[in-house]
């Protein structure tokens, strides 16, 4: 697996901290939110980045269908 960088990182803590917050994953669009209002494809490719990095697991078709693997 290989690193993933400060965006990233930052990316996956906030969505650890919503999770243990709202007790469900966030939407895409609130990634997209929490990154500076960015389009929902840019949630969706940080969340491909880090699926594809094995940091989590996004089931396709699903609504908040994101599940945290590992941390950092």
């Amino acid at each position: 697996m290989r690193g993933i960088t400060e965006r990233q990182a930052w990316t996956l803590r906030w969505i650890d901290g919503y999770i243990r917050s709202a007790g469900f994953p966030p939407t895409v669009r609130e990634i997209a939110r929490a990154l500076g209002g960015v389009s929902s494809n840019a949630g969706k490719d940080v969340l491909a980045v880090l699926a594809g990095k094995g940091y989590v697991q996004v089931t396709p078709n699903v609504a908040r269908g994101i599940r945290i693997l590992r941390m950092p």
